[in-house]
């Protein structure tokens, strides 16, 4: 039987590349006053980001041997830190799948402290790196 775990994460590769990702909600409308306060600038993602978001939160549902939640310590013995740059220029070329998706997931929970983490790393084309690595290893099993 195939292996199949990685086919939504995989298939989100040529929407991604194509989508425009999304864009940055700048407030014009209000003043900036104690009573009309500006709001923060934040992302707006296009529904494939949000798909490949809930792929990644599925993926660690459904797979809890990765331990995902332990994304974290995962790059750290890989010798990679939690960080943009780190994980942008991470080698992932003999990389296995628990480590291709400590990336994803770091990525992911990067965006709740970071606002245009996951637009950055799209952008950047690490994500397409990471997920031509998972497509990789899919083909070698």
């Amino acid at each position: 039987m195939t292996n199949t775990k990685f086919d939504k994460l995989i298939g989100l590769l040529e929407p991604l590349e194509t989508d425009s990702v999304g864009e940055w909600i700048i407030d014009k409308e209000h003043k900036g006053t104690e009573d009309d306060p500006i709001h923060f600038p934040y992302p707006k993602y296009t529904e494939v980001v949000n798909e490949l978001i809930d792929a990644v939160y599925k993926f660690e549902d459904e797979n809890p041997e990765y331990e995902l939640t332990k994304y974290r310590e995962l790059l750290k013995g890989r010798g990679l830190e939690w960080g943009q740059r780190s994980m942008e220029n991470a080698d992932v070329s003999n990389m296995d799948a628990q480590g291709i998706m400590a990336l994803l997931m770091g990525m992911v929970r990067a965006e709740r402290f970071c606002d245009g983490a996951i637009m950055g790393m799209i952008k950047s084309g690490a994500v397409k790196k990471w997920l031509m690595r998972l497509q990789e290893l899919k083909e070698m099993q």
